[in-house]
């Protein structure tokens, strides 16, 4: 037993990650499940093929990046007071081969300040940069346009460690308003440091969830790439909807990077059928 916790222990402090004493979850809050289903509508519908859903809410922008095939859409939410900005999944051979991209680089990015040794997945920065050049002046303009709008980021596996890196780009100048991000079956991004550094910027702690909310579902095998045996960690905090079918009762806070509770105990790999079946999805066009 003390052995493993020195293995446990060492490895927290390779990644650079404090120590946990156990890894434990707790129900999830009906306020922050409602959240979770709501954002979870939008990326799959980001590909430019909607303009309006059940929400009331819709497009006003659609971005499309051809060097780079990256796709992503601005949603407003007037019943919320929001700008969503969605970014959907893999769509196409050029994703998959930006998914495949997982040598690390320096993260040089907009208005990204992370400390010495920060490292991320290239082809998840390249696509983000290529969409940025176009999105970041864009999202500015429409919250002039609308100065009592917040932003909200959300994202689906690829779209996911998008969202991850334009939320990191985004929160650092109060101009873009931005209010939470959430994620859906969003892979690992990139180091330790980075994994840190959004959680800094999220303020997400054991005690404090923080802005950036990572869902995962059941045994989705996503999430769990790239290996973290190749150096890469995901951050706080995860919300793990623990059966086949997502509902409130079986969805849960985890604790620490990672828990051993929650998605990294499902033994999923790659794409499944829980990867492309989160609660909020199959939502439709009107």
């Amino acid at each position: 037993m003390r052995y493993s916790l020195l293995l446990a222990s060492l490895s927290c402090l390779v990644l650079g990650h404090p120590v946990r004493d156990s890894n434990t979850k707790t129900p999830v809050t009906p306020e922050i499940y409602e959240k979770l289903v709501r954002y979870a509508e939008y990326p799959d519908l980001s590909l430019g093929q909607c303009s309006k859903v059940s929400t009331g809410a819709t497009v006003i922008q659609f971005f499309n990046i051809t060097s780079t095939d990256t796709q992503a859409a601005f949603w407003k939410l007037p019943s919320e007071k929001q700008i969503i900005v969605s970014i959907p999944g893999t769509d196409g051979t050029e994703d998959y081969l930006t998914d495949f991209n997982f040598f690390f680089t320096g993260y040089d990015s907009p208005g990204v300040k992370c400390p010495e040794g920060c490292l991320v997945h290239n082809g998840f920065l390249g696509s983000w940069n290529s969409l940025a050049t176009e999105l970041i002046p864009a999202l500015e303009d429409v919250l002039d346009a609308n100065p009592d709008y917040n932003t909200i980021i959300t994202g689906h596996s690829l779209g996911g460690a998008l969202a991850q890196l334009a939320f990191a780009s985004l929160i650092t100048d109060p101009k873009y308003r931005v209010l939470e991000a959430y994620t859906y079956g969003q892979p690992r991004v990139g180091n330790g440091i980075f994994a840190n550094y959004i959680d800094a910027l999220a303020g997400a702690s054991d005690d404090d969830i923080g802005i950036f909310r990572r869902v995962t579902h059941y045994n989705d095998g996503v999430p769990l790439l790239p290996p973290r045996i190749f150096g890469f960690s995901h951050s706080l905090t995860e919300f793990w909807e623990s059966t086949n079918k997502s509902e409130e009762s079986t969805t849960y806070r985890c604790y620490g990077h990672e828990s051993s509770e929650c998605n990294d105990s499902a033994g999923g790999f790659g794409i499944n059928a829980a990867h492309g079946s989160y609660a909020g999805f199959g939502a439709t066009c009107q």
